[in-house]
């Protein structure tokens, strides 16, 4: 019996590191669950309208502190209706939460993330922490700046999501 537990033990093991190494292979199609991804490349209009931050999603280019090449995974977009909900991807897991906005002022409450765990968590963790942080933002030639006062925090590209 000991013999048979151990077993079924070591086979769900192996079936978990498969299962965690599949997720990771496949990033992208976790970012697409909810609809397609399309990055705005090119765009070289002046969005400056406050209103712009509902309007599209925003894809992650830049946080202090870390390669940029890691951010292609992290988007956000919020919602206009009266509820002020944002929802997002941050890597691994989807996270959500609500807002106020006014002027340039911008405040993120309620931060809550689903809790699977990834071998980047380290940089999810940063930027969940940093969501916190901000009180004010500008929407200038379709980025999105975010900072913590006058510190910059995060750096945004337009994108669509095409559900």
């Amino acid at each position: 019996m000991n013999k048979l537990r151990f077993t079924l033990l070591i086979i769900i093991f192996i079936l978990f590191q498969i299962g965690c190494k599949y997720s990771n292979e496949n990033k992208k199609e976790n970012v697409e669950q909810k609809g397609t991804v399309v990055v705005m490349e090119g765009e070289d209009e002046l969005l400056t309208d406050k209103s712009g931050l509902t309007d599209t999603g925003w894809m992650l280019l830049e946080m202090e502190g870390w390669e940029s090449e890691i951010m292609v995974q992290i988007w956000i977009d919020f919602n206009q209706n009266e509820e002020r909900r944002f929802r997002g991807f941050a890597s691994c897991n989807r996270f959500f939460g609500s807002y106020q906005q006014s002027e340039d002022s911008l405040t993120l409450s309620h931060i809550a993330s689903t809790k699977k765990f990834c071998p980047q968590m380290k940089i999810e963790d940063y930027f969940l922490l940093s969501l916190e942080k901000i009180s004010r933002y500008e929407i200038n030639n379709s980025r999105l700046y975010l900072y913590q006062d006058r510190d910059p925090l995060m750096v945004f590209k337009m994108f669509e999501i095409k559900d």
